[in-house]
């Protein structure tokens, strides 16, 4: 059965002038929150522990469409409530979630899920999605490794994965990319895992579309663990295709290990066989996110890296919201972490530890059920139990009206435990207990890593400071896009303590050379905390997406919810749902729809470069549009600053192919066909 039917030098920058840049003059609000205005509140039972958020047009009417992928599809669990939305646009106005009238056999309740990678794989003008869970391990597959091929059968997406032989997959997958890589004009895959757990090794795979289904080619295209990524355990979370030395020749690039020796995979696709040139990129030692594009106009790809801080070994969040706190404790073996803070009145407790492991007051009575609510007055919960075992202690003090929470390791526990805490009223006095907890105040997250192309070496050299990036971050995920149209790449940040508890946004604006300021206040893209906690027990992070939702020509940005359910699932902890409208400028601009003929319809693997009177020139990758979590919009953007005509436009299909267009005017969005030879 056939599958497959074709249809410069910035020396200069030095702290005197980036603290002259960070001023009101440049902090002029560009986005305004419209989340609630256009239909994405969210609510109580809405997604939480969101893993991926993806920017596609289902129905093909041009507008991007919103998919919202959580850590599973389980509509009928009632531990996890929601599963995956899918926000239809209404020409720009408005979003409604349509996810069961165009998935109507949502086939997989229950099943975990990991990342989605829409792509119009089958080339029929309809992008369809690749979703890949986690699953049990081990060497047999089972109903825990399938996977998920939804293909968009005219605007109702049916699942086709055994039929294409991607499901099941052995493997606890992590993410996937579409991609052409042997040139014969059908998108393969790439099959992301988490390549070495309990001493199960499966790797990253790469399959490749033919007449009967998707077809193993990783040896065959050279794609082989070595020793030393067997070692690391290495998890490749996303991937992107660029032209990373302007050769015309695309290279591919494979981020993201929780590993603090994670190498930046690269691997250059000349031929079918795939070159190694990995050892030519710097090790990262906490990758989080990455993007790669041209920032300082030299027609060639530079990358910015985002190195999360790790993860804090205990911690206390009691910020915004003052009748909160949630305490996250690791003690080691034989050691005792908690906290102390005062209340007047009831506190109601939700433990991570059974009931069973949670002691009350001097004699250690156990609740009936891990949450529960003490009221000082009760004598019963007076005092503190010897700590024997491994568990939750908790007591009061009516002396001086302190309340105790202790997390005693008698046993080696090898769970990180977490307690949350609410009242009616303001805690107070809270403190660390026989630990020091991370204070962002305190400079200690990490630089990011930022990379140019050095012609004169022929090769990347890092200019992370000379960039002007000279300020530690706890950064996440990141985006770009020419967010203000001036005709250079900005930077938009999310950040986390330690991976969890969410965090302002950060913006960098390009200066048009490749060089970075802060902005204050993000451009009006920050996020308020609806109960200050972490994001997410398992996640990434926080999770964004951009596209220029509204068609005026402006990119906007989409952060998913930083939220999840405590363990006793009473409550939810974290941001929500956030849609960032692009407010504009008076500056003018492009969008380019690629469409390829000879090369795959999606035409990944492209560079597009756009020439404007002023003699500047511009380049863009059709990559994929994957980073952490997340998949930009298909669209190519680009902002033109003041000129009001486009005077050549050179596109490079992957095939190698050239077109070119003269005297293209501006601000309009363009279909651009790959010509047939």
């Amino acid at each position: 059965m056939n599958k497959r039917t074709k249809h410069q030098p910035r020396w200069w920058i030095i702290l005197a002038i980036l603290v002259f840049h960070y001023t009101s003059a440049w902090s002029e609000e560009l986005f305004r929150d419209v989340s609630d205005e256009v239909g994405l509140t969210w609510t109580e039972g809405g997604p939480y522990e969101v893993l991926y958020a993806n920017w596609t047009d289902v129905n093909t009417d041009g507008f991007p469409d919103l998919w919202v992928m959580p850590h599973g599809m389980h509509w009928d669990n009632t531990d996890y409530i929601a599963g995956p939305q899918l926000f239809i646009n209404q020409a720009g106005t408005s979003f409604v979630d349509m996810v069961n009238l165009v998935w109507p056999e949502q086939h997989g309740k229950g099943r975990d899920a990991h990342a989605a990678n829409w792509g119009d794989f089958n080339n029929d003008g309809n992008p369809d999605v690749f979703i890949n869970g986690g699953g049990a391990l081990g060497t047999n597959p089972s109903a825990t490794h399938e996977r998920t091929l939804l293909v968009n059968e005219g605007g109702i997406l049916v699942d086709h994965a055994q039929e294409f032989e991607l499901s099941p997959l052995l493997g606890s997958g992590r993410g996937s990319l579409w991609l052409d890589w042997n040139k014969d004009g059908w998108l393969d895959l790439m099959y992301f895992t988490k390549t070495v757990n309990n001493n199960v090794i499966h790797p990253s795979k790469l399959f490749a579309q033919t007449d009967l289904g998707f077809v193993d080619m990783t040896k065959r295209a050279g794609l082989i663990l070595n020793r030393e990524m067997i070692r690391d355990k290495d998890i490749v979370l996303f991937g992107v295709v660029s032209d990373l030395f302007g050769d015309n020749v695309p290279e591919i690039m494979l981020f993201g290990s929780l590993n603090p020796s994670f190498l930046v995979r690269v691997y250059r696709n000349e031929t079918a066989k795939l070159k190694n040139l990995s050892n030519q990129f710097p090790k990262v030692p906490l990758l989080g996110d990455a993007v790669v594009a041209d920032f300082n106009q030299d027609t060639v790809p530079d990358i910015f890296i985002t190195q999360n801080s790790g993860f804090s070994h205990s911690m206390i969040v009691h910020e915004e919201d003052k009748s909160y706190i949630l305490g996250r404790f690791d003690p080691a073996t034989g050691q005792e972490h908690g906290m102390s803070f005062k209340n007047f009145g009831a506190v109601t407790f939700d433990c991570q530890s059974k009931a069973s492991s949670i002691f009350v007051g001097k004699t250690g009575i156990s609740p009936n059920d891990r949450f529960f609510t003490l009221s000082p007055t009760d004598t019963d919960v007076q005092g503190l139990s010897p700590r024997s075992q491994s568990g939750t202690y908790i007591g009061y003090d009516p002396l001086t009206k302190t309340w105790t929470v202790l997390i005693a390791n008698s046993s080696n526990l090898s769970e990180i435990q977490e307690v949350d805490v609410t009242a009616q009223s303001d805690f107070s006095e809270v403190t660390a207990l026989n630990f020091t907890p991370p204070n962002p105040n305190k400079n200690r997250g990490r630089l990011p890593i930022y990379l140019e192309y050095d012609s004169e070496l022929n090769k990347y050299v890092e200019r992370t400071v000379q960039a002007g990036f000279i300020r530690n971050l706890f950064a996440y995920t990141v985006v770009t896009g020419d967010f203000d149209n001036d005709m250079d790449l900005d930077l938009y940040i999310r950040q986390a303590l330690n991976n969890r508890a969410p965090m302002q946004s950060v913006y960098y604006e390009n200066q048009g050379d490749g060089s970075f300021v802060e902005v204050a206040n993000a451009k009006g893209a920050t996020v308020s905390i609806r109960r200050a906690g972490f994001c997410i027990p398992y996640g990434y992070g926080p999770i964004m997406a951009v596209a220029d939702y509204d068609q005026n020509g402006f990119l906007d940005i989409f952060t998913a919810a930083e939220v999840r359910m405590t363990y006793s699932r009473h409550f939810h902890v974290g941001v929500p749902t956030r849609l960032f409208q692009n407010q504009g400028n008076g500056n003018h601009w492009l969008q380019i729809d690629l469409v390829g003929t000879v090369s795959a319809r999606d035409a990944i693997g492209a560079k597009v470069l756009v020439h404007t009177p002023d003699g500047k020139v511009q380049v863009r990758m059709q990559d994929g549009g994957h980073h952490l979590g997340g998949q930009n919009q298909h669209r190519l953007h680009f902002g033109l600053g003041a000129n009001t005509l486009v005077v050549l436009i050179e596109v490079v299909w992957p095939n190698g192919n050239v077109s070119t267009l003269n005297e293209v005017a501006v601000d309009q969005i363009l279909p651009i066909t790959e010509p047939v030879p």
